[in-house]
């Protein structure tokens, strides 16, 4: 379930993103400004890699000891 929520909510961010910067809005986050100068509209699919990315490797290390307890 965390999964699907963490992919939805990333899904929303990009999309509410691009809505706002569509409307003449800046993005302030400059990692994200330059992956949006760089790649265009690829970018958004390299965020949703990289977050897809880590949410697998949280789940895959939700069974240690140090993840379940911290």
């Amino acid at each position: 379930f965390c999964l699907l929520l963490i992919a939805g909510f990333n899904i929303l961010d990009a999309f509410f993103t691009i809505m706002i910067l569509e409307s003449g809005g800046l993005e302030v986050n400059p990692l994200v400004q330059w992956a949006i100068d760089s790649y265009g509209d690829k970018a958004w699919y390299l965020k949703f890699a990289m977050v897809s990315c880590g949410a697998i490797l949280l789940c895959l290390h939700s069974h240690f000891p140090l993840v379940v307890s911290g």
